[in-house]
Parts: structure tokens; C-alpha cells; sequence
């Protein structure tokens, strides 16, 4: 986790593995996780915990010495309604030489 903090909880996905493909299809996507207290719905976190089988809380006790890195500019643009979006694009293919 101490690898990760620094991410702000972005991660590029190149796989949408709850469709069931068996190879990545389609153009990557940025995903946001959550990040802090009260994002994320108690009745959907107590779920998640009960499907899974892990109590969140205590994760989180466990990663209390970690510490975070100051939040830099730009980072969190999605908090201002600003998202990445990738668009495939058809272009000609060049014969070989």
C-alpha cells in the first residue's frame, strides 16, 4: 500500500474482467477509488466487506502508518466535474517498404 498512496486512487484499467472477456478489448480507462472518509455509501461498504469477507475498518487500522503525500495540483479535477476520456481513433494502415 505504501507503493500505492501516492496514486490518489487512480489506475489505469486495460481489462474489463466483470464482462467475462478473455482478452482486454476495447481502449483503457481511467478509474478513481475511493480516497477518504464518506465516499463511499455504508451500506455498500458493509456489503462489500460481507461478500468478501474482510472488515474494512481494520484495514484501515492496519494502514494507519502510512503516511500520505501532500495532494499536488490538477490531481483531483475530477472534483470540479473534469474527466480523461480516451476515444479510439480508424486510421490507414502504411504499407511495408
Amino acid at each position: 500500500m505504501e507503493g500505492l498512496v501516492g496514486t490518489y486512487g487512480k489506475t489505469w484499467y486495460t481489462w474489463q474482467v466483470d464482462r467475462g472477456d478473455k482478452v482486454p478489448l476495447g481502449i483503457p480507462q481511467l478509474m478513481m477509488a475511493f480516497t477518504a472518509d464518506g465516499q463511499a455509501h455504508p451500506q455498500l461498504l458493509a456489503e462489500c466487506d460481507e461478500e468478501y469477507g474482510i472488515s474494512s475498518g481494520e484495514k484501515k487500522k492496519s494502514r494507519a502508518d502510512i503516511v500520505s503525500p501532500a495532494i499536488q495540483p490538477g490531481v483531483d479535477t475530477w472534483q470540479r466535474g473534469e474527466a480523461i476520456r480516451l476515444q479510439t481513433e480508424n486510421v490507414p494502415m502504411k504499407e511495408a517498404p
